[in-house]
């Protein structure tokens, strides 16, 4: 995962992505998973990185912390995301595409 304090939104690779090195997140395996239907297009790094997605909803665990239907991407298309990189995971608190993960997970 890259660690990006510029965004707050957590995207994954997934077995949807066309083009990705790594694919992460199998929505098939989760009994809690839920497809919004809602796509986006994400810029990172000044344009360098980009990322189609599509929005899910599952319960996210850390540390015993869990959040049932944490709203989180999954990549279907992605232009530039580094060979080895499973995403990114935004840690920013300001919510400008998504929700901030940190601020969801401490509610």
């Amino acid at each position: 995962m890259i660690i990006d304090s510029g965004s707050s939104e957590v995207t994954v690779t997934s077995e949807l992505c066309t083009n990705c090195n790594s694919k992460k997140y199998r929505p098939g395996l989760s009994h809690t998973t839920f497809n919004t239907g809602e796509y986006y297009e994400l810029d990172y790094n000044y344009d360098q990185i980009m990322l189609k997605v599509i929005e899910f909803k599952d319960d996210v665990c850390v540390l015993g912390n869990c959040n049932p239907k944490f709203t989180f991407f999954t990549v279907f298309e992605q232009k530039n995301l580094p060979v080895g990189a499973d995403g990114i995971f935004g840690v920013g608190t300001k919510a400008a595409s998504g929700p901030s993960f940190l601020i969801e997970m401490a509610e």
